[in-house]
């Protein structure tokens, strides 16, 4: 018995070692600095939007998989029987039917047993002593020859499984567009994070120097209040910027998710280098917009749609036409019997139905026409949709760039204007007050340079998902 808690402590030993270097595994996979690409993969992977898409993949998979069902082989048998009476028999009568896709054609086979007293009408109700056995095809002429409901629903559901594939990748494509976007601002918050922190350690240092300055009289006091003011002015530009750095990780977090879905908040230390891009596309308008018409999911669904819709107008154009079908068939009884009934009875039948008004075919041919048209319409406002977008992307990476150019520019300028009054006041020939203004108006050039390196990169993104080329 006391070796009971001591297996009992060995097992929770071995458990808890096992979690945490799970645990230590898993934290090792999130360090570093995070990369767009990793949350791509969460998106992909984890995003419940995606993984909600999948599952009507499923569904589509199991409407076509039902739309097959159309073609199932069905088997069929009835027994009947007259136990009192003047005429006492009993019948069996069992069929096999077999759809084909071949021009609506069912091909059908039987047996039949027939036993017992009947009056003379009745006679065909008897076989010979081993029964009739049977077999034939019925093939629709006219109408449910080209087309027919079975053949439609199984044409329909191979394009809502290729419907939903597109479904797949169009809610990818969104959800990678967004996730994208998401981590790009949290980047750049990071980086006006730094450059923050970076402006108020300035102030935080030069402050025992003036204070050093003020006490030996180089410096008039008002100088220490000028550099007090700007601290706090920099600690709450600070504060702000550490707000919008965590508002930013907050939204990213619905991206980046552990192999669980659990949202990740990530934190300073997985924070990158915000950068521009390292290439930029050189598709002219034409090409992009090929590429886009090509790749598009969004698009790929309405063609699914109008193949979907066409379907239906083809099956109720041919419902408009009368029935005619044609149906061959033969049979042959076995054993002891009736001579009249031995040989093979090949049997021929005409059936003709011709709707009158013919209303409910026309309507519904009338309605699928104009389900056609309709989504014609929706897919060349989607074309036109695809073409702002590029255009609109191509544009923003065009102003993008020589933004940040500019930017750039006004950087260099501003850090060298920064250092020039710093050497004027050090000189004795400025005041704190300016060389702050200095600071102030690098650090404004650096947020702009920043904001320009995200404009660039959300440009970039947002080309990549209007020409669907996001991986």
């Amino acid at each position: 018995m006391k070796r009971i808690p001591f297996l009992i402590a060995c097992f929770t030993w071995l458990t808890l070692g096992a979690v945490s270097s799970n645990a230590r595994a898993e934290g090792a996979a999130e360090t570093g600095p995070l990369r767009v690409d990793e949350v791509l993969r969460s998106v992909d992977k984890t995003h419940p939007s995606v993984v909600a898409s999948r599952r009507e993949l499923d569904v589509a998979r199991g409407e076509r998989t039902s739309a097959d069902g159309g073609f199932d082989t069905s088997f069929r048998t009835r027994a009947a029987g007259t136990p009192l009476g003047y005429y006492r028999s009993f019948r069996v009568d069992s069929f096999v039917e077999q759809p084909t896709s071949l021009w609506g054609a069912t091909v059908f086979g039987g047996y039949r047993l027939g036993r017992g007293d009947v009056a003379d009408y009745d006679g065909k109700l008897l076989t010979n002593e081993l029964g009739e056995a049977r077999a034939g095809v019925v093939v629709p002429i006219l109408r449910n020859g080209p087309i027919d409901r079975r053949r439609a629903s199984r044409a329909r559901g191979e394009q809502g499984e290729i419907g939903a594939e597109a479904g797949v990748k169009a809610a990818a494509l969104d959800m990678k567009r967004l996730a994208s976007l998401r981590y790009w601002e949290w980047t750049a918050a990071g980086a006006r994070l730094v450059i923050a922190r970076q402006l108020l350690d300035i102030a935080l240092r030069r402050d025992a120097q003036i204070s050093a300055r003020v006490e030996r009289g180089d410096l008039p006091p008002i100088e220490r209040a000028e550099n007090a003011r700007a601290i706090l002015q920099r600690q709450s530009q600070k504060v702000g910027q550490e707000r919008a750095f965590q508002q930013a990780a907050i939204e990213l977090s619905q991206y980046l998710r552990s192999a669980s879905g659990v949202p990740i908040v990530p934190g300073e230390e997985r924070l990158a280098t915000l950068t521009e891009p390292a290439s930029w596309p050189v598709d002219g308008f034409d090409a992009a917009m090929t590429k886009a018409i090509a790749r598009r999911p969004d698009l790929a669904r309405l063609g699914v749609q109008k193949a979907q819709a066409k379907i239906e107008a083809e099956l109720a154009e041919n419902q408009k036409l009368p029935a005619l079908d044609v149906q061959l068939s033969a049979s042959k009884d076995f054993g002891n019997g009736l001579a009249s009934r031995r040989p093979v009875e090949l049997e021929a039948q005409v059936l003709l139905d011709v709707p009158i008004q013919n209303r409910v075919a026309k309507g519904r041919s009338d309605a699928a026409r104009a389900l056609v048209s309709r989504i014609s319409e929706q897919e060349r406002g989607a074309k036109d949709r695809i073409g702002a977008d590029v255009r609109d992307a191509m544009s923003a990476m065009d102003l993008a760039r020589a933004r940040l150019g500019i930017a750039k520019n006004e950087v260099d300028v501003a850090e060298s204007l920064e250092k020039a009054e710093w050497n004027r006041f050090t000189a004795g020939d400025s005041t704190l007050l300016v060389v702050n203004l200095r600071e102030q108006a690098t650090f404004d050039a650096r947020l702009r340079e920043v904001d320009a390196k995200f404009e660039c990169q959300r440009s970039l993104v947002l080309f990549r998902a209007a020409t669907a080329d996001l991986p």
